[in-house]
């Protein structure tokens, strides 16, 4: 049975690794419901990065239902759901998962199989999926579980997407949606399909994929039983979605070539929305989210993670956690590789290097050099972009640490470029305009009062030009400690 929408709302839900979070719109886009759970992630071994799906993010999923008015849960009339990029599990038959969901280039277990792909394959694959495999990839990872967990890749009928294995569970169907599968190098961007030929080299299974489908189609109806389990109405649509930073995307209407996003969340994700294919070495390239455009992507080491890890062991003072007092560059450079060098590097074994200090640096310094870091790696990104392709002409920022206006200000400092912050908008927003989706096209939904009204009521953050000719002259160095980062940490 499908139910047809009678008072229309529309829920959008992300799952991520530090929080879940979730947001009931109405037909005209206004946000009437917003809840939140935490999550985490485990790390049971040096370069393992997991999260218990059943515990965790279905778990998580039904706590948010539980926190939302019962008036409200039954007006939902279809459900869109994101989870964080490049990141999946393996399931069975019942598409129960067999192991926890390995996560996206944090988890480097699968190194040694990264390696050997890229000596096979090479330049190859540049052309093929994008770029050449990094820990991020999915297929190194897959071809991990079949070489050190025969039992369960026997096992295995799918290896399901981060935001399917909660889709999967409602609906009962299964999907890889294009941009993501593009984000973790499992697309071959030419024919639009898995890369077959790859994974028979490898003795991969090609039945253990699910159908690639469009982010804006409707996977399938919540079953009766999902209905019982989460008390959402039986037969409502739910969307194929995206992974996370997609999301974001749609909330703040950057999808658009042209279009640049950063995110501030757990790391530093950019998504440049483009009108054809452009290769840079070390980024993402694949299919966006509307047909026919393409992106460049990436993520990078800094991030929430990276300063609350400067937080926990600096020990910084409350308040210049809320306010630093310093108004100038610091002169400090702090290389944030706390997972090893990310987007566009990809060496997995470099290390946090800190340069400048002396017996008389203050917490409060140290603490703002921990955000200029953010700003130097979006930097050095940008740089990098930039020599390809036309710079954008704006930035706009969306994510958690954009509550932060001083972080916000040393990023714009630092790059030298405006940005449009949005605080109030998240992922879970622009799930829950997909979700409208399953009733009309993208151009309607963006076109709705509320919608255009949030998408508009971003802050704009300008560079302070003297700063930012200071900033100009210490990027220099910092690019030079960076490498030296990350070549003394390869050679090791």
């Amino acid at each position: 049975m499908r139910c047809l929408p009678v008072v229309p709302c529309y829920l959008g839900v992300d799952i991520g690794t530090s929080s879940l979070k979730g947001v009931v719109c109405t037909e005209a886009g206004r946000i009437i419901a917003e809840v939140h759970t935490p999550s985490n992630i485990s790390n049971p071994l040096p370069g393992y990065y997991e999260v218990d799906v059943p515990t965790v993010w279905r778990g998580g999923f039904l706590r948010l239902l539980s926190q939302l008015e019962p008036s409200i849960l039954g007006s939902i009339t279809s459900v869109c759901i994101s989870s964080v990029c490049a990141s999946f599990a393996p399931v069975d038959e019942s598409l129960n998962p067999l192991h926890p969901a390995v996560l996206y280039g944090i988890d480097c277990r699968a190194q040694d199989q990264v390696d050997r792909l890229n000596e096979k394959w090479g330049q190859a694959l540049e052309q093929r999926v994008g770029c050449k495999f990094s820990t991020h990839s999915a297929i190194p990872k897959m071809l991990w579980f079949k070489e050190n967990k025969q039992d369960i890749y026997r096992r295995t009928r799918y290896f399901l997407e981060s935001n399917n294995l909660i889709t999967s569970w409602l609906t009962g169907k299964v999907a890889w949606d294009y941009p993501t599968a593009a984000g973790t190098q499992l697309l071959d961007l030419k024919n639009k399909t898995y890369p077959v030929d790859l994974l028979q080299d490898l003795d991969i299974s090609i039945d253990k994929f699910p159908p690639l489908r469009p982010p804006f189609s409707i996977l399938g109806y919540v079953t009766e039983k999902a209905s019982q389990e989460t008390r959402l109405k039986e037969g409502i649509p739910v969307m194929v979605g995206a992974c996370d930073i997609n999301a974001e995307s749609m909330a703040i209407g950057t999808v658009f070539p042209g279009d640049f996003t950063a995110v501030y969340g757990s790391t530093l994700s950019i998504l440049y929305v483009v009108d054809s294919y452009v290769f840079i070495t070390g980024f993402i390239t694949g299919a966006s989210l509307l047909e026919g455009t393409y992106r460049i992507g990436g993520a990078t080491s800094s991030g929430g993670r990276y300063l609350e890890w400067v937080k926990s062991i600096v020990k910084i003072p409350e308040e210049d956690q809320e306010e630093p007092s310093i108004s100038t560059p610091t002169g400090l450079f702090m290389i944030p590789y706390t997972y090893g060098a990310r987007s566009p590097f990809h060496v997995p074994q470099a290390k946090i290097l800190w340069y400048g200090m002396s017996g008389a640096t203050a917490p409060s310094t140290l603490w703002k050099a921990a955000k200029e870091s953010l700003g130097y790696e979006l930097a050095e990104i940008l740089e990098i972009i930039c020599s390809k392709v036309s710079p954008p002409r704006i930035i706009h920022s969306v994510g958690g640490l954009t509550a932060d206006s001083t972080l916000m200000q040393i990023v714009s400092d630092i790059t030298g470029y405006d940005q449009i912050v949005h605080t109030h908008l998240s992922a879970a927003y622009g799930d829950a305009l997909i979700a409208m989706m399953a009733f009309e096209d993208i151009s309607s939904v963006m076109q709705k009062t509320d919608v255009k009204e949030y998408q508009k009521g971003g802050k704009r953050v300008s560079p302070i030009p003297e700063t930012h000719n200071q900033y100009k002259e210490l990027f220099h160095y910092y690019k030079g400690l960076s490498q030296i980062a990350r070549v003394f940490h390869s050679k090791r």
